[in-house]
């Protein structure tokens, strides 16, 4: 046997989310140890399915290896559809699933050139159920020409925790058996573009249906009565500031009322938008005047209290790098004509994140009911806003790549 000589202490694919998960883990510990900890200790964990394992490669001709580490589920015999230009006709299929302790990183199963390696965008389900998994799942086939000119066809798969299939290598490149080939990073999307693909929100999406519903009569109710959208909008922002002023002022109640007034606002100017046509002004006082309302709760807080300054200070500087990443891809959408509908007809491109209107909302609901707990969780948000920053620049690095 020979032993695969690998000199990689972390696979090469996994330093991106290391790196993100070194600097959450920093910033729940300057929150709080207890929590610093818990974060540490799934670093660890990280660490461990992402490290380059050891493996000897048997000298035994015509060898086909395991390409993952974990449990084989399924030996059968299959048809297979070949990618163009080969002929895998009838074949074996071997499925292994890995686990949430195994090490992630895949390996070649045979000697030989990659002939084809595609990404084909699909959800993100269970696999519980292997085959539903492998009709529904986004998978990324490789196609692998043996030294004997045999074809293997290794597909990752991807589950609720394998959110981003890669593969380091690409047509042409020459593999030993067992040379490393790619892995499926946990909890990370960053696909070739489709509007599904960059949209995967916590809530927005998911709730945009049945806010419209209950809005959109309303909303036309409000526009036969001559109101416009535009005057919605300015109304609503009357009252977001004016639940800033009741945070500055410590008004807890007034507060969360005027803040859930202003969204209503936020909702209801859209609906009549709707009702009567939307007009590229409309668009514009809407994103601009959520982004102001949105800074001027955090700064009420370091007005009613200067020790809440540095971490109103990082939620504002948080909220810029989520407003600047929507922002900047709306322009480049548009100039490419993409477009979407998931969160509703919009007046531009909204890419989805983890952090959106209603978590913000939630978020911003909460502290001004409770400020004594607005330190604590203003840094906790904004460490949630930089992954959504993070995750939306790789999704236009992936969407908006001329290579």
């Amino acid at each position: 046997m020979d032993d695969t000589t690998d000199s990689e202490w972390i696979a090469s694919e996994g330093w991106p989310v290391m790196a993100l998960g070194g600097g959450v883990t920093i910033l729940l510990t300057l929150i709080s140890l207890p929590l610093g900890c818990f974060a540490l200790g799934l670093l660890v964990w990280l660490r461990h399915t992402l490290r380059v394992p050891v493996r000897r490669v048997p000298n035994i001709t015509r060898a086909v290896l395991a390409p993952a580490d974990g449990i084989v589920v399924e030996i059968t015999d299959a048809e297979t559809d070949p990618p163009a230009g080969t002929s895998l006709g009838s074949c074996h299929r071997i499925t292994i699933r890995t686990g949430l302790a195994d090490a992630h990183l895949q390996r070649s199963p045979v000697a030989g050139r990659v002939t084809d390696n595609f990404l084909i965008p699909g959800l993100f389900r269970s696999t519980a159920d292997i085959a539903l998994a492998r009709r529904d799942n986004e998978r990324r086939e490789i196609t692998i020409e043996g030294e004997d000119g045999q074809m293997y066809l290794l597909v990752q798969i991807g589950s609720v925790t394998a959110r981003q299939l890669v593969c380091r290598h690409g047509p042409g490149k020459f593999l030993a058996a067992g040379a490393p080939l790619g892995l499926a990073r946990p909890w990370w999307r960053a696909r070739r573009f489709s509007p599904r693909a960059i949209a995967d929100p916590v809530f927005d999406a998911r709730l945009r249906p049945l806010v419209d519903r209950i809005l959109d009569p309303v909303g036309a109710f409000v526009a036969r009565r001559g109101v416009t959208a535009n005057q919605v909008s300015f109304a609503g922002f009357g009252l977001g500031i004016a639940a800033a002023i009741a945070v500055a002022l410590g008004f807890e109640i007034a507060a969360v009322v005027l803040i859930i007034a202003n969204r209503a606002c936020d909702g209801l100017d859209g609906a009549v938008a709707r009702s009567t046509g939307g007009t590229d002004l409309g668009a514009y006082l809407d994103i601009t005047l959520d982004f102001l309302f949105y800074s001027a709760v955090p700064f009420a807080f370091a007005v009613a209290d200067p020790a809440n300054a540095m971490a109103a200070a990082f939620l504002i500087f948080s909220f810029v790098g989520t407003g600047s990443s929507f922002l900047a891809f709306a322009i480049i959408a548009q100039k490419r004509g993409i477009s979407t509908e998931i969160r509703g007809k919009k007046g531009f491109f909204h890419l989805g994140g983890l952090t959106e209107g209603s978590e913000t909302i939630i978020f911003l609901g909460v502290v001004a009911f409770r400020p004594d707990l607005f330190v604590p969780l203003a840094w906790a948000f904004g460490c949630l806003c930089w992954i959504t920053t993070i995750t939306r620049v790789r999704y236009a690095i992936e969407s908006f790549s001329d290579l």
